[in-house]
């Protein structure tokens, strides 16, 4: 009498069918097309990440030691020397008393420290754009400012090997300059479907049969 094999768990089975397998070929493909793709190699920023100290919001670039005694009652006022939109650099320097008008993500102005937001703040109508602007708090140097490389450095691993490429770890590559990445290929996939009980989908059923529906 034949003795049947004892059965293997599902975690046996597994590590079974996974030694069988090896990884893919690599292959590079468009950044774009990249989502949810695996990164065959580790992928490095080639500038520093962020690339110069910007505004986090919008708002009025200044120096932090000219408002510490800002106040509701005594609002430090300011005078606006410039507006530095998103894309624009000033050239000049924020010196005592002044201020920029700065919008999210524009180059901190030399001389300035901090930023603050545009909704904490009082202008003058003087001007269409205003030529005064109300400090009303203290800030800290570096308060809502991003410096330059705080997310990396140039030549710094971004995404390590092996990493599920997802719509954030793509937009961190073009950020880094990666307009291709070499990712695994996809895997061939096949199903087998055993069983006596199939029959091929155009043949009609009869009372032990059913149709291979896989």
């Amino acid at each position: 009498m034949n003795q049947q094999k004892p059965m293997v768990s599902v975690e046996e089975a597994l590590d079974i069918i996974l030694s069988k397998i090896s990884s893919t070929d690599i292959e590079t493909i468009p950044l774009a097309e990249a989502r949810n793709r695996i990164n065959a190699h580790d992928i490095c920023s080639d500038i520093d990440l962020a690339p110069f100290d910007n505004s986090a919001m919008d708002g009025f670039a200044l120096r932090a030691e000219d408002i510490q005694a800002a106040s509701d009652e005594t609002p430090a006022v300011l005078d606006v020397v410039t507006n530095i939109g998103a894309g624009d650099f000033f050239d000049g320097e924020i010196g005592k008393g002044q201020a920029a008008r700065i919008m999210t993500g524009a180059p901190l102005p030399q001389g300035a420290n901090a930023v603050e937001l545009i909704e904490n703040t009082h202008t003058s109508r003087d001007q269409p754009q205003g030529d005064t602007v109300a400090i009303t708090r203290p800030l800290s140097h570096g308060e809502n400012v991003r410096r330059a490389g705080e997310e990396a450095h140039a030549g710094d691993i971004i995404v390590p090997q092996n990493t599920v490429l997802s719509p954030a770890f793509i937009g961190l590559c073009a950020s880094a300059g990666a307009a291709t990445v070499a990712v695994y290929k996809k895997p061939r996939v096949g199903i087998i479907s055993l069983g006596s009980e199939l029959i091929e989908i155009t043949k009609m059923p009869d009372r032990s049969h059913i149709r291979h529906s896989n």
